[in-house]
């Protein structure tokens, strides 16, 4: 079939969202400073920034939400900054083979692979975090100190190869 079209309909990958975030829309028709992704965005659709080499740094000030694969592979990105994020989706960080700190002071929820295989990964800050899902510190190599002090719940394999 060809010559379908959808006029309002906008294309994205991964998730359609409401309101206030990042979509693939957003990255595909803006001109970004690959270098630095800092916007008011309130939450990071899935996949938006998959495996993009250009980033290094991410400010995301009024972030609550960031959505499962949004940053998977982002081999570049070495510092992330959210300091409203309440929720880390399945693989967000996965394989960020530069990121070095993470820094989540309101984070409640990190879900399955969100850090994994984050090898240069040295500190983890999260002193809101009450669950820590499977699998996700796994690989991360190079941690030697994480703060946890009101997590209640550390599922399987959280912590597997690490520092």
């Amino acid at each position: 079939m060809t010559g379908v079209s959808f006029p309002d309909y906008p294309e994205k990958i991964g998730e359609i969202q409401a309101g206030g975030g990042l979509t693939q829309q957003d990255v595909t028709e803006k001109n970004w400073d690959w270098d630095i992704i800092n916007n008011r965005a309130s939450f990071v659709g899935s996949y938006i920034f998959q495996e993009n080499s250009m980033i290094r740094r991410v400010n995301l000030p009024d972030c609550k939400t960031v959505y499962s694969d949004a940053f998977y592979r982002c081999s570049n990105l070495s510092q992330i900054s959210l300091p409203k994020c309440e929720y880390i989706s399945l693989r967000a960080f996965c394989s960020c083979s530069s990121l070095e700190y993470v820094d989540l002071p309101e984070c409640s929820f990190i879900s399955e692979q969100a850090f994994m295989s984050c090898k240069k990964i040295s500190y983890a800050n999260l002193p809101e975090c009450l669950t820590v899902g499977y699998n996700t510190f796994n690989g991360c190599t190079s941690l030697v100190e994480i703060s946890l002090p009101k997590c209640i719940s550390i599922i399987a394999y959280a912590f597997t190869f690490t520092g």
